[in-house]
């Protein structure tokens, strides 16, 4: 255990009487202050005053009114207190109520470190808190607050914030060094916690050697991470930090002991390192969150291909066992997912030994499989197999004694002839469909294997940089439509960060679960050349197989039918089974994948993607005509301007007032600035033109509108960011004028 000295501090004053406690609708002084109800904190404290009792005073636990107000996420409460007390609470000495301590040692600006609401931070620091302080129960200063608690904004404020009041980049350096008394820095809890975007941060700052440090047990924080089982916390530490899983703690037990049995976290120490040593610098390359697993793609493909062949051979009952198997993977995959949000959602303990939050349980290979974000690959693959060898089958199919006898079982009356022989059979239509079944492999392999890149956006030091800097400045979290909390990079402009690739992806359409990549920039036109070879595949499929299910029902219904029972009992014969379902699947594939297609098309005609298609209200640059009630987009240059950018060809002609000219390609990598683009929309007055006098009208407020907003707001993306009021649209527009960059949007 390392000495540290804690600064001198007072203890909290006796207090001679009780804090009041009457409430008000359920809510007394503290708890009102704690949620930021300003309301009813100044009516109890005016209650308070008039019956002569002073609210002011701390509770049993040290408490005063601005520890429970350092919780709120506005400083309203805090500021109505401090003027109310006169920065002073009575007592010995007369402290300073910024500097009060609770039974903990603990001041209001420790406990809003907790919290991580800038807004409130920045006001305490204002009113003179000590950033230095440490509290006496743990020896955690606000940095170790801030990382227990995954508080990436409030960290990177009060670290500006502390260097602005020290003076010294060495001594907020020496601060973030600085072990509690359990002998865990900072970046030993955000590891702890798996707080991959705090550890990114801190180690920029730091350098890699500073996750090499070890406790008084021997731990680096990987062995932390790894008790926890924290599976993205130990693949960064390992493959972009360089951590070796090898290392021994004081116990002789290195990493992997950890990781016993559990699947997961075996496969998270086993990726390859990309640094070696702790003076290379921390490699951050954006990486996918889940790799494919070639096993368990194999392992559902092949149960897939049996559920679809095997009634050629034996009857349907005996699929019961793969049927139940198949169900019972998704609904286990239901209850994983909720427990896994229930787990996330829980916050570590404030003392490694005494933890309350369990970790997640040991994942094995069998209780994976059945949570597999492979399983719809795998089932895409057995489909595609067992489509492809049904002719196969039923060219081998023995007609001339299983089949006359399943006929007589039933009382029908079957023709010696062969199915092929009986079905008006084209050989060009069965090349055609297996050349087109080769050309979907080769384009899905292609997306998956070949090629694979959707357009992830790449991690930029300088946009990083700038994002800290801004967060530090203004004291306001950035809009998660402008920076994403999981990857840490400025995201451009129609941009998306992709949960199960766990990447932000350029211009993203959506996440294909049967191929598990994202659709983005970079292979959206090999996706939607996917959809047509895998309609025109169908389609030649039903063209081969719906003449031999006609003539095989045909061959077995008997002469006269007299109830329904005898046409059910035919459907289950063991060829017309399996040709009717799959020509059921066959039919609904084609109809969804035809409709999916034309969305496309469309998508594409006028410059959408779905994801903005279906959540087109939280972008400004996409709107609704009040004329027609079309949706205006400024990315829509026409129908033929718009597919030739999306083909990649550099950029159409457009004609404006009768004359021509040239449109600038645009690069969605780097777009950070909406100026160049609402200049374009403008010139072609409205969408293009072609919505009339009343959308011409109509178009100079759209463009304001979109200038005014310059972001919509995102509801999906997780990591916890908070935007503080309207020091928000402060950050953002200082971001703004800074980098140019007004606008970025993501759902």
């Amino acid at each position: 255990m390392h000495d540290i000295s804690l600064q001198d501090h007072h203890p909290p004053p006796a207090p001679h009487a009780s804090p009041p406690s009457m409430a008000y609708h359920r809510k007394t002084i503290a708890t009102a202050a704690a949620i930021g109800d300003l309301t009813s904190v100044v009516l109890l404290w005016s209650l308070a005053t008039t019956q002569g009792q002073n609210p002011a005073l701390p509770d049993e636990d040290g408490d005063t009114p601005l520890h429970h107000a350092a919780l709120a996420p506005t400083p309203d409460v805090a500021a109505f207190v401090m003027q109310q007390t006169g920065r002073a609470v009575s007592g010995p000495g007369g402290l300073p109520l910024v500097s009060f301590r609770n039974t903990d040692g603990e001041t209001p600006l420790l406990r809003a470190a907790t919290a991580g609401h800038l807004s409130t931070l920045n006001y305490l620091i204002e009113q003179g808190s000590d950033v230095t302080a440490t509290d006496t129960t743990n020896g955690s200063t606000i940095f170790h607050n801030a990382c227990r608690n995954g508080q990436l904004w409030a960290l990177v404020y009060l670290v500006n914030a502390a260097t602005q009041a020290v003076g010294s980049e060495e001594e907020v350096t020496r601060l973030l060094l600085l072990p509690d008394l359990e002998d865990h820095t900072c970046l030993d809890w955000a590891c702890f916690g798996g707080y991959v975007p705090i550890v990114q941060f801190l180690l920029r700052r730091l350098g890699g050697a500073a996750a090499r440090r070890v406790d008084c047990k021997g731990r680096t924080g990987l062995h932390l991470a790894a008790r926890m089982r924290q599976v993205e916390m130990c693949r960064y530490l390992v493959g972009a930090v360089g951590l070796d899983p090898s290392t021994n703690d004081a116990e002789g037990k290195d990493v992997r002991a950890y990781a016993e049995k559990d699947k997961r976290l075996l496969q998270a120490l086993q990726v390859k390192r990309k640094c070696s040593n702790a003076e290379e610098a921390v490699d951050n390359t954006p990486t996918r969150a889940n790799p494919v697993r070639l096993s368990f793609v194999a392992s559902y493909a092949t149960i897939t291909a049996i559920v679809w062949t095997a009634p050629f051979f034996l009857a349907w009952y005996f699929l019961l066992p793969a049927l139940i198997l198949l169900s019972v993977s998704y609904r286990h995959k239901a209850a994983v997912s909720r427990a896994t949000h229930r787990q996330q959602q829980q916050q570590p303990s404030s003392s490694f030994t005494t933890t309350t939050t369990k970790p997640p349980p040991r994942s094995t290979w069998l209780s994976e499989w059945f949570i597999a974000h492979e399983r719809y690959v795998g089932l895409w693959v057995g489909t595609i197999l067992a489509f492809a060898a049904t002719l196969p089958i039923l060219y081998l199919w023995p007609t001339s004694t299983a089949w006359s006898s399943q006929a007589e079982a039933v009382g029908t009356s079957s023709s010696e002839s062969t199915l092929l022989a009986s079905a008006s059979f084209s050989v060009a239509t069965m090349v055609a469909m297996y050349v087109c079944l080769m050309l979907t492999g080769f384009v899905w392999a292609d997306l998956i294997v070949a090629r694979p890149d959707p357009g992830v956006v790449l991690f930029d030091e300088e946009k990083y940089d700038e994002m800290m800097m801004l967060v530090g400045v203004t004291a306001a979290a950035p809009s998660v439509t402008v920076a994403c909390p999981t990857c840490m990079i400025r995201k451009p402009i129609r941009s998306k960060h992709c949960r199960e690739c766990g990447y932000c992806v350029v211009r993203m359409d959506h996440h294909c679960v049967w191929l598990d990549r994202c659709v983005g920039l970079q292979n959206h036109g090999r996706f939607i050349l996917f959809l047509v070879f895998h309609i025109l595949s169908v389609l030649l499929y039903l063209a081969c197989v719906l003449p031999f299910l006609w003539h095989a029902v045909a061959a077995a219904l008997p002469v006269h039918v007299h109830d329904a029972s005898q046409v059910l009992r035919v459907f289950v014969l063991r060829p017309i089974l399996p040709l009717f379902l799959q020509s059921l699947f066959a039919l609904g594939t084609t109809c969804s994948l035809f409709a999916l297609l034309l969305e496309q098309v469309r998508n594409v005609l006028r410059n959408l993607t779905s994801n903005e298609r279906i959540n087109g209200t939280r972008y400004a640059y996409i709107t609704t005509s009040p004329c027609t009630g079309r949706i205006q987009n400024l990315f829509d240059k026409g129908a033929w301007a718009n597919v030739r950018e999306f083909m990649g060809w550099e950029g159409g002609k457009e004609e404006e007032r009768g004359w021509k000219k040239k449109e600038t390609k645009i690069d969605y990598r780097t777009l950070y600035d909406l100026s160049e683009v609402m200049a374009a929309a403008a010139r072609r007055g409205g969408r293009g033109g072609r919505e009339g006098e009343c959308c011409e009208a109509t178009g100079g407020r759209h463009g304001g509108h979109v200038h005014g907003q310059q972001e919509g707001q995102e509801g999906e993306e997780e990591g916890g960011v908070r935007c503080e009021g309207s020091a928000k649209n402060d950050a953002e527009a200082a971001l703004s004028q800074a980098t140019a960059a007004g606008g970025d949007e993501a759902v």
